[in-house]
């Protein structure tokens, strides 16, 4: 008996126990959405499905076809309703989610899932979707009226090496993108009907401070005329005048035959010494080289690039072996500017020199162009020609006459050489082809008329 007794109370404070959990923790209603449950912002909690879902799309409808929102940027303004964009929100799924919370599942896991609500809260959200062909026209008009674009420094080089610099200013921008991000978080929140554009800044490529700063003399190159006639001393500086004020941009490539022209007196040039091979003949083309082989030097010292370039079949007189770039028709000499910023070439001739500077970006090294003989090949006999005409010289008898310099051959390589610029001490260096030249025998006149024919008499003694 006193079992049964023991037994019966057990029971009573089994169920008591049972009993004080399920009032600590009730079963979630059946009838209504549990707290802490959202869809898109709006708080579910104690309504019913049908009551949910009204709330749900009367929002939407007032958010889409009620509510006018304007953009704004400075004085000007655009309204619009999201309805002008076709705009649409189904959100019926996500408001099954949500019911779904409390009302699936054992009485236990309900009640875990009520728990967690109060915990983290759960909002199910989606989206607006849009004609995106209008809205896009829509936005794409607002940024033709917003919208600037950054205008960049220019660099005018007027005479005299003296440059010009114009004022640079910043652009903006809208971006689509980040305007149908503010519009659909905007329209679903309902937090403002007044919108705020603020266009991006976007900065010139080059503002007047940097062109200024990057715009320094970086090379000066010369080459001798003191051996050239009026002729060809014509032709370089023919040569070189396209090149006169010419601003190339980053990654630009130029070519010496396409600024300059062919070489022909149409196009202003005279006749004057050239190569032909290894022989000297008379051309329109003569002097142009020496003009190439200035700009050459020219850019090796400023650190610009040579993409296309060859030498002579022989040494010139006006600049050390492998310092030459050689032009005919079928033979350019190209740069690129290979800097991060513009550059601006001056050129000027002279009776005496042939100048190229460049302005640039400057260097942090100190750059020095070396020439290095590497073989030398003999010049070899002297050759003679016949002088029909007798201009140079008349009898057989008589000392030949010098027409045309021997040239000893050989093997070069040019280096550039980078040098700390306080310490001077090098700090590496960049080597280019080997060039071959050509050796040529000196060349000279000889008389044809023997004197015993020229009807003098002779004196014997």
């Amino acid at each position: 008996m006193d079992m049964l007794k023991m037994a019966a109370v057990v029971a009573i404070v089994v169920l008591v126990v049972i009993l004080f959990i399920r009032l600590k923790s009730p079963t979630p209603a059946q009838d209504v959405f549990c707290e802490g449950v959202y869809v898109q912002d709006i708080p579910l909690a104690g309504l019913t499905y049908e009551e949910g879902a009204q709330q749900v799309a009367d929002r939407i409808h007032q958010c889409i076809y009620q509510n006018v929102y304007t953009l704004v940027y400075g004085d000007m303004q655009w309204t619009f309703t999201p309805g002008d964009f076709d705009a649409r929100l189904d959100l019926s799924a996500e408001i099954d989610l949500a019911w779904n919370f409390g009302h699936t599942g054992t009485d236990r896991e309900k009640r875990e899932q009520a728990a967690q609500l109060k915990k983290e809260p759960v909002n199910y959200r989606k989206d607006i979707l849009y004609n995106d062909r209008k809205l896009t026209a829509f936005i794409q008009d607002i940024k033709a009226h917003v919208d600037r674009a950054p205008v960049n420094a220019e660099v005018t080089v007027l005479e005299d090496r003296v440059f010009e610099f114009s004022q640079s200013y910043t652009g903006l921008s809208l971006s689509v993108d980040e305007i149908k991000e503010v519009l659909n978080s905007n329209i679903l929140s309902g937090t403002s009907t007044v919108i705020e554009l603020v266009p991006h800044v976007v900065e010139p490529e080059y503002t007047t401070q940097e062109l200024q700063e990057n715009t320094v003399l970086i090379a000066k190159y010369s080459t001798s005329l003191a051996n050239s006639n009026s002729r060809r001393t014509k032709n370089v500086a023919r040569s070189l005048r396209p090149f006169n004020g010419l601003r190339v941009l980053p990654g630009e490539i130029v070519s010496f035959n396409t600024l300059v022209g062919k070489r022909t007196k149409a196009n202003g040039f005279a006749e004057s010494p050239e190569y032909d091979g290894n022989t000297v003949v008379t051309g329109y083309g003569g002097g142009a080289c020496q003009a190439s082989s200035t700009l050459y030097g020219a850019i090796l010292y400023a650190d610009l690039d040579a993409v296309v370039r060859g030498s002579h079949s022989m040494t010139v007189d006006y600049c050390e072996p492998s310092l030459d770039a050689a032009v005919f028709e079928n033979k350019d000499f190209c740069f690129t500017n290979n800097l991060e910023y513009p550059v601006y070439l001056y050129t000027n001739v002279t009776d005496r020199t042939a100048t190229v500077w460049v302005y640039g970006p400057p260097s942090p090294y100190d750059i020095v162009i070396e020439s290095r003989v590497l073989s030398v090949y003999e010049a070899g006999a002297r050759k003679f020609e016949d002088d029909t005409s007798g201009k140079y010289v008349y009898f057989t008898d008589d000392p030949p006459v010098l027409k045309a310099e021997g040239k000893m051959g050989m093997k070069s390589q040019a280096f550039r050489v980078y040098c700390d610029r306080e310490t001077g001490q090098e700090v590496s260096r960049e080597d280019f082809d080997v060039d071959t030249y050509y050796a040529s025998q000196p060349v000279y006149w000889r008389g044809v008329h023997s004197p015993l024919e020229s009807g003098l008499e002779l004196e014997f003694e």
